[in-house]
């Protein structure tokens, strides 16, 4: 779990980042539709991001 420091600093990269209109990549194994992933970072973040993404789920065994 992300403290509540973690979030801000998070928040504020992505906001950053969607002001100057620079693309992130983000990677992850946390639901996005099941709120898993906003449960973990945060609603404002997760709103962000949204705002600026494009989703691709890829499903497949796992290799490790």
């Amino acid at each position: 779990r992300l403290t509540d420091w973690g979030r801000e600093k998070l928040f504020t990269l992505l906001n950053e980042r969607y002001g100057r209109g620079l693309p992130v990549v983000v990677t992850t194994n946390l639901g996005v539709k099941d709120g898993t992933l906003e449960d973990h970072i945060g609603s404002p973040a997760f709103d962000r991001l949204a705002a600026m993404s494009e989703t691709f789920r890829i499903d497949g065994v796992s290799l490790r």
